[in-house]
């Protein structure tokens, strides 16, 4: 639902040029803007996404908002009514039967401004100013709230995977009894298992298995069909 809101001028885009508007106009509304502190009219904005606007109406007034910023530094924002994407036709409809017809208000028509009121609108803009930065900070705490659990969550699932063994450091560090049982995983009987155990553990006393080949060509009764039968066997273990 299209809304009225104050806007960063900084995130405002207009296609119009500003050649279009005699700089004696944009310099007296932009004094105007600068004492007053506000637009009695507001520029009419479609959201281009939650941060970004694109100027429908009002080129003269945002150009002489841009010039207030420059005369008052403490303009950074410009009272704006902002228009949501599905509602851009309709409020098109709008401007186009809008700007067929001119208007003038008679000058006793318009709201003088007073130091109340100034005073008062002061106050409402830092009203909605802190309540933006607080629900700014808000927003940043609950991200790195849930950004601190997900990486949590990912810690826990990486330590719950499991982690597969290198065959090679089974030969070089397994005890001589796990050794065993995991030589009869890989369906060698248990004689030939205790065998090929105690070979191996001779062996590894010696020098620590550099290679596949290493662990054949140093190890009694092992040839390199029972070699790859059991690296089959170890490739799935974890």
């Amino acid at each position: 639902m299209p809304r009225f809101y104050l806007v960063d001028l900084e995130s405002i885009t207009c296609n119009q040029p500003r050649s279009q508007f005699a700089i004696e106009k944009i310099e007296d509304l932009a004094k105007s803007i600068a004492t007053m502190g506000s637009l009695v009219q507001p520029i009419i904005l479609e959201a281009t996404s939650r941060q970004t606007y694109k100027l429908l109406a009002g080129a003269l007034e945002y150009y002489a908002a841009i010039r207030a910023s420059e005369i008052n530094p403490d303009i950074e924002m410009v009272d704006s009514f902002v228009v949501e994407p599905e509602k851009i036709e309709q409020a098109q409809e709008q401007l186009t039967v809008l700007n067929s017809v001119s208007v003038t208000l008679p000058p006793s028509s318009l709201p003088q401004p007073t130091s109340d009121n100034n005073i008062e609108l002061e106050r409402r803009v830092n009203n909605m100013e802190a309540r933006f930065e607080q629900s700014l900070q808000d927003f940043k705490a609950l991200y790195e709230d849930r950004f601190q659990t997900l990486k949590i969550n990912l810690k826990e699932l990486q330590d719950s995977l499991p982690q597969r063994v290198n065959p090679l450091d089974m030969f070089n560090n397994l005890a001589e009894l796990d050794l065993m049982k995991a030589l009869r995983k890989a369906g060698i009987g248990n004689k030939t298992a205790q065998t090929l155990t105690n070979n191996l553990i001779a062996a590894r006393k010696q020098d620590l298995f550099t290679s596949y080949s290493d662990v054949v060509s140093r190890t009694k009764q092992l040839g390199e069909k029972r070699m790859l039968a059991i690296l089959d066997s170890w490739s799935g273990l974890a």
